[in-house]
């Protein structure tokens, strides 16, 4: 008999992936629509498979050793997802479309617009001021909490020097890395925090799912 939890993960994975292959053959539907294609269903199935294939691929290839591989994995996914990003668009094309028929262009034009908007707000360190309170705590303390840094090939010392110089100005009594602190676990990004040693303050952290790939 396979232990309970083996059954359980296979059955989460075939859900992962029938939901992954259900976006992505939303994307080559209506991309395919959209660019005057009559994808048939077997098709569309074959296509959509494909797109999570290679985007499983590209994860695994960011995995191996060496910097080139890592950067064709980031750019497959990044591919990807760029098309993931735009498949709410098609959506709310084939809304609009009742009433009014967008040209191509003007189509082309939005959906580079949005994955530009969305790569803005995505690479961009945003500041969120919180206020806590607790009996735990006694007196006043400023916290910096940070979480997801994702440290990988494109992103590495030169964005972490970015974010210990907002630091800096912040001033906090001290700092906590909320895990997923490199993309995929290798020691060759391990230099990038090293900005972090010019804080005077206490710097503690956690690892996340990411860290223990």
């Amino acid at each position: 008999m396979f232990p309970s939890n083996l059954i359980l993960r296979t059955l989460l994975l075939a859900v992962v992936v029938i939901i992954a292959s259900s976006i992505f053959g939303l994307i080559v539907w209506r991309g395919g629509n959209a660019l005057g294609f009559d994808l048939k269903f077997r098709t569309i199935i074959l296509l959509s498979l494909g797109l999570l294939a290679l985007f499983v691929a590209g994860m695994a290839i960011g995995n191996l050793a060496g910097r080139p591989f890592e950067i064709i994995g980031i750019l497959i996914v990044w591919i990807i997802y760029t098309l993931w990003v735009i498949s709410p668009l098609l959506i709310i094309r084939d809304i609009i479309s009742i009433w009014y028929k967008i040209p191509f262009l003007t189509m082309t034009i939005v959906s580079i617009l949005w994955v530009l908007v969305g790569i803005y707000f995505g690479t961009n360190t945003k500041i969120t001021p919180l206020n806590i309170t607790s009996t735990h705590l006694s007196g006043i303390h400023k916290i910096v909490f940070i979480s997801d840094i994702h440290v990988e090939a494109i992103h590495n010392t030169k964005y972490i020097q970015s974010i210990v110089d907002k630091i800096k100005k912040l001033q906090p009594d001290f700092v906590l890395l909320g895990g997923d602190l490199m993309n995929t676990a290798k020691s060759d990004y391990v230099d990038a925090f090293l900005p972090f040693n010019q804080l005077t303050m206490p710097v503690y952290a956690t690892l996340g799912n990411h860290d223990n790939m």
